[in-house]
C-alpha cells in the first residue's frame, strides 16, 4: 500500500530513533493491531471490530516477545508503514510525507460498505482474529 515511500521508511525510523528508543513512540492505541482490509487500490479500512486475537483488552499483545513466530501476520515497524497498518494519528507516521493510512470509518459509514467488506473478508484470510469475534462482526 505504501511502496510508494518504501525507500523513505528506513530513513525515517533512523530520524525517529535518534530522539528515542522506536518502540517509545507507541501509545498502545491497539489500532496496528486490528483488521484492515483493501477495497480498492490504495484504499485501506481499519476493522475495529476485528483485533489480533492476541492483542488483550490494554491494548497490550499477549505473546510480544514472540509474536513474529505466533502471528506471522504480524508486522514489524518497518512493515506496519509499508503496509498502511499505522492510521494516521500514529507518532510513527505522522511526520511521514506520503504515507497513506487505512480510512477510519464512523460505525453510519462502515454500515454503508459493510456488505462489500463482508465478502471481502469471507474470501481472504482472517486467521488472524478470534473466531467469535470474526462471527459477531459478519452477523451485525
Amino acid at each position: 500500500m505504501n511502496e510508494h515511500i518504501k525507500h523513505k521508511i528506513p530513513i525515517h525510523l533512523k530520524i525517529l530513533a535518534k530522539s528515542k528508543p522506536l518502540e517509545d513512540y507507541c501509545t498502545e492505541c491497539g489500532k496496528c493491531c486490528k483488521g484492515k482490509i483493501q477495497l480498492k487500490d490504495k484504499v485501506s479500512v481499519l476493522l475495529d471490530k476485528l483485533p489480533c486475537k492476541y492483542l488483550k483488552k490494554d491494548n497490550r499483545c499477549s505473546v510480544y516477545s514472540e509474536r513474529f513466530d505466533k502471528a506471522p501476520w504480524c508486522l514489524d515497524t518497518a512493515g506496519m508503514i509499508e503496509q498502511g497498518a499505522a492510521t494516521s494519528d500514529c507518532p510513527y507516521v505522522q511526520d511521514l510525507k506520503g504515507y497513506i493510512a487505512p480510512k477510519e470509518l464512523s460505525d453510519k459509514d462502515m454500515k454503508k460498505i459493510k456488505p462489500l467488506v463482508d465478502v471481502t473478508i469471507r474470501n481472504s484470510r482472517h486467521d488472524f482474529c478470534n473466531p467469535s469475534d470474526l462471527k459477531d462482526f459478519l452477523s451485525e
